[in-house]
């Protein structure tokens, strides 16, 4: 099955706002905020820290999302610039 980048984010998570906080990545992925925090820090998905919490862009999860599912990635990849490809190929160890 092929999803473009765009397809996915007007499909997937529309009932969450475009910035998600640790507890909703949580609560969405079911697991826990601990878990959030070091997939955070192993870069499993882009989050930024303005103050004391993390946000993590609904877009960055997506990516996320689609990456570690069986859809395929070719759509993906021309339409972001490889930047799926690199989040894909890159070794994570939780």
């Amino acid at each position: 099955m092929k999803l473009s980048v765009s397809e996915a984010y007007r499909t997937i998570l529309t009932e969450y706002p475009d910035i998600l906080s640790v507890d909703q990545v949580a609560k969405l992925l079911k697991i826990e905020p601990h878990t959030v925090y070091k997939m955070i820090a192993q870069g499993w998905f882009p989050a930024v820290k303005p103050g004391k919490s993390y946000l993590i862009p609904k877009f960055g999860l997506i990516l996320y999302l689609l990456n570690h599912s069986k859809i395929d990635l070719e759509n993906i990849e021309k339409e972001i610039g490889g930047y799926a490809y690199r989040l894909n190929s890159a070794k994570h160890k939780m």
